[in-house]
């Protein structure tokens, strides 16, 4: 399963010395344990980020304080995307009338030309009207309806928010903490990192803060230096960071 489900989606980073004695946080690790060396100084690089570890005592350094934190905020960020979707279809539900309304009438309008816009004009006319004749005790009763769903839909609303905002307090403590300051390198592996596809030295270069830009000449031989271990290049001056492992045979 490991094999099957799980390399195709793993990427490998070989760092150099250099890069993994970048930041203290991950020299601490070191000294605790030289084994977590390497993961330490990649999560340091790429912080904040999360790290799926339950080996709280020896990553102490990255904030990684409970077995669990990984998985907390592995949890929190499947909750954050919950709750914005259902705070989302809350806020579509009344309006979905609308938009399907005004697609019918679109539809219509390309058919039919003027007409289906006399018509929408007489079927809104006409409620309003029915609206009127309505005795004054059927009048407060539509308003008491209309009054409860807009309360049930508010009161969604509220809890499908407060759903994301206790997610996003759990995803912040549960993250290895971003360092006190970012190293130009730190910075280019992060961009890579989160980057659905390859980058050339120049994309990377508009993508950087100013602080900690390099050159486009710089960048590039940075990449280039480091090809086939940190990066790989998978189209001709397009680079990822890592690479997929293989399996031996």
């Amino acid at each position: 399963m490991f094999n099957e489900d799980w390399l195709p989606h793993i990427d490998v980073v070989k760092l150099p010395a250099s890069l993994r004695q970048a930041d203290p946080r991950a020299l601490e690790v070191r000294d605790r344990d030289a084994d977590d060396f390497p993961a330490a100084a990649l999560a340091a690089l790429l912080s904040p980020c999360l790290l799926l570890t339950c080996n709280y005592k020896h990553f102490g350094a990255l904030g990684v304080h409970t077995r669990s934190q990984g998985v907390d905020g592995v949890m929190a960020v499947a909750a954050i995307n919950v709750g914005e979707m259902q705070a989302r279809a809350v806020i579509m539900v009344p309006a979905m009338p609308i938009m399907a309304g005004g697609a019918a009438v679109k539809w219509a309008s390309n058919r039919f030309g003027l007409a289906a816009w006399v018509l929408v004009g007489a079927v809104v006319g006409g409620g309003i009207y029915w609206y009127r004749k309505q005795s004054p005790e059927r009048r407060e009763q539509v308003k008491q309806v209309a009054g409860q769903v807009g309360a049930h839909l508010l009161e969604e609303f509220g809890t499908a928010a407060n759903m994301a905002h206790q997610a996003r307090v759990l995803l912040r403590a549960s993250v290895v903490p971003k360092p006190e300051q970012q190293t130009p390198a730190a910075a280019i592996l992060r961009e890579l990192a989160l980057s659905s596809e390859s980058l050339s030295a120049q994309q990377l270069a508009e993508l950087l803060a100013p602080a900690v830009r390099p050159s486009v000449a710089n960048l590039r031989a940075f990449l280039r230096a480091h090809d086939a271990t940190v990066f790989e290049q998978v189209r001709r001056g397009g680079f990822v960071l890592g690479s997929h492992y293989e399996l031996p045979g």
